[in-house]
C-alpha cells in the first residue's frame, strides 16, 4: 500500500485533528529554521569575528545569538514555565 493510498484511507478519521496536525507541522518547520539560524550565527561568529580577530565584527552576531537564547527563557519565566 502506497503513501497516497494511506492518506486517502485515513485522512477522514483525522477530521478533528487536522488543525492540530497543521500547527504541529508549522512549528516543526519553525524549529528547523531556528536551528539553522543558530548554526548560521555560529558560522558568522567564527568566520567573521574570531578568524579575523576583529572585535567589532563580534557584537552583532553575539547579540543575535544571545537573544535567540535569552528571549524564549524570559517569556517562559513570565509565564511561570518549569525550568528545563
Amino acid at each position: 500500500m502506497g503513501v497516497r493510498a494511506l492518506f486517502r484511507r485515513f485522512w477522514p478519521f483525522l477530521r478533528r485533528d487536522r488543525l492540530a496536525l497543521s500547527l504541529a507541522g508549522a512549528l516543526l518547520v519553525v524549529s528547523a529554521l531556528m536551528d539553522t539560524a543558530g548554526i548560521w550565527m555560529f558560522m558568522v561568529l567564527t568566520d567573521d569575528a574570531l578568524a579575523t580577530g576583529e572585535l567589532a565584527a563580534f557584537w552583532a552576531p553575539a547579540a543575535a545569538w544571545a537573544s535567540r537564547w535569552w528571549v524564549p527563557r524570559r517569556r517562559c519565566a513570565a509565564d511561570s514555565c518549569p525550568p528545563k
